[in-house]
């Protein structure tokens, strides 16, 4: 069998509810931070995606860690993304970002679905299947099974970042007892079918 072939494994399971639950926490501990330390360009220069641009801050490595979600559900699914409004004071600025509570909102508004969709996709074994994204300029055609690979990822290594920069200013506890971000510890704490 070949990579996308077929039903899912257990891992894949836990690597999908997890993404969900991280960035739920990662958000939910940001919203103590003041409006500086949330828009803050940490990462100067910083691109994990050339055409998705630079996610210097917090702020935007959420932000496109939800947007994820939302726009490749709106490509599996062929509906419309149609992105919330941008927030008082949006443009070119550091003031367009959505605050970790309107972020908080939309995952979760989005992840059931997301869930749901790996559910689907993994019960009908059809990682393989191709969908065409007609948010792509031109059309782009891409495998299901690549997509969500994608998803986890890109928003493991965004997660990453965030944890990182709350450390360093304090926001966040690492290390024994702290939030590591760790699977093996967030399995522990769930009650997840994944648990065993």
């Amino acid at each position: 069998m070949g990579a996308g072939d077929g039903p899912t494994d257990p891992v894949t399971g836990l690597l999908v509810h997890h993404d969900l639950d991280d960035l739920r926490n990662l958000l939910e501990a940001c919203r103590d931070l003041d409006v500086e330390a949330w828009m803050r360009r940490r990462l100067p220069g910083h691109v994990l995606l050339h055409w998705a641009g630079p996610e210097e801050s917090v702020a935007v490595l959420l932000e496109r860690a939800v947007v994820q979600y939302e726009t490749w559900l709106a490509s599996i699914e062929g509906t419309e993304f149609e992105a919330p409004p941008a927030p008082h004071g949006s443009g070119s600025n550091q003031t367009s970002h959505p605050t970790p509570d309107a972020l908080l909102t939309r995952l979760d508004a989005v992840a059931p679905r997301w869930s749901a969709m790996v559910d689907d996709v993994s019960a009908r074994g059809a990682w393989a299947d191709r969908i065409v994204d007609a948010l792509c300029e031109p059309p782009e055609s891409f495998v299901v099974g690549s997509i969500i690979a994608h998803v986890i990822s890109y928003n493991a290594q965004r997660r990453g970042l965030v944890r990182s920069c709350l450390r360093q200013d304090g926001h966040l506890a690492g290390g024994r007892g702290g939030d590591d971000g760790d699977p093996i510890m967030w399995l522990r704490g769930t009650s997840s079918p994944h648990s065993g």
